[in-house]
């Protein structure tokens, strides 16, 4: 009873207090010409919105570091996409950003953009999964991941990242994700965008889960992390490939490169609110086909 409310106070603190606490920095940000049509590098401060945005990733970083060593690793990753859902919400959407600045230039700052904020909500990921070091087990995290300290574990994700099956498995959420990004980001409207990088989220953590159990071992939060943060970066990169001399005309009339179109705290959020989610989901469904077949031939074990 005492964790359920424990975990609807924290729940609460995310989206009434530090989320609008976030929210509130970047709210601060104004296009080239003074209009709220930005992001945190496409503004009139580039510099302003790095530090707008690093603040954002401060508050929810050590908010879900918190809560993931108290309540449990689950807890500490939604809390802190919650007050990043918040925090990109006040962000220009993609189409007002391209009318704003008329030049396929901004695509390739937003690339820029989305390449520093993925890495930031990798790291990000690392350190509130460290720090929920003494909720997980070996089952869990698999026998690669040093679980003696959280210096020890977060040293370990980060050299996961070098691995070929984490690369394997990053390439396979990365296609998955972009996938259900593509069909769910057709228009850019802001709660469109950020449930385009959520449900982009579920569908790596899932895929992710799928391919790291085929390896032999389960997927961390760090793989779907991977996976959308190079969809932050390529999204807008691959959109400027295709802009050409029809930009301004294509802006105009909505038609836009779909993996452009979340803002780059759109894809953190979805990081950490989907990525969690679709783990979960694979994961259960693995358990359960591995129980029914058990089940059924009794001669496996």
């Amino acid at each position: 009873m005492a964790k359920n409310v424990s975990r609807w106070i924290v729940v609460l603190l995310a989206l009434l207090v530090l989320g609008p606490l976030a929210a509130w920095f970047t709210g601060l940000l104004r296009g080239p010409t003074g209009g709220e049509n930005a992001t945190l590098l496409a503004s009139s401060s580039p510099i302003g919105g790095f530090l707008a945005g690093l603040t954002a990733i401060a508050i929810a970083t050590l908010f879900g570091c918190v809560v993931s060593r108290l309540l449990s690793l689950k807890a500490g990753l939604n809390a802190a996409g919650l007050i990043l859902a918040w925090a990109s919400w006040p962000l220009g959407t993609f189409e007002s950003v391209v009318r704003e600045h008329r030049a396929p230039g901004v695509l390739i700052t937003l690339g820029i953009e989305g390449l520093i904020v993925g890495a930031l909500g990798i790291a990000s990921i690392v350190a509130i999964v460290a720090a929920g070091r003494v909720h997980l087990t070996k089952a869990i995290v698999g026998p690669d991941l040093d679980l003696r300290s959280e210096k020890s574990l977060a040293r370990s994700l980060v050299q996961s990242l070098a691995t070929r099956d984490f690369l394997a498995a990053a390439g396979i959420a990365l296609a998955a994700g972009a996938a259900l990004a593509w069909v769910v980001a057709f228009e850019s409207l802001k709660g469109q965008s950020l449930m385009a990088a959520v449900a982009a989220g579920i569908a790596a953590g899932a895929a992710g889960q799928l391919a790291s159990q085929s390896f032999g071992r389960p997927a961390t939060p760090v793989i779907p992390a991977a996976a959308l943060g190079l969809l932050a970066f390529l999204g807008p990169l691959v959109g400027f490939a295709f802009a050409g001399g029809n930009f301004l005309t294509d802006a105009y009339a909505g038609n836009f490169f779909p993996l452009a179109v979340p803002n780059s705290l759109n894809w953190v959020a979805g990081m950490l609110l989907g990525g969690p989610v679709g783990l979960a989901w694979a994961g259960s469904m693995i358990e359960k086909h591995e129980v029914g077949g058990s089940q059924t031939n009794p001669a496996r074990s």
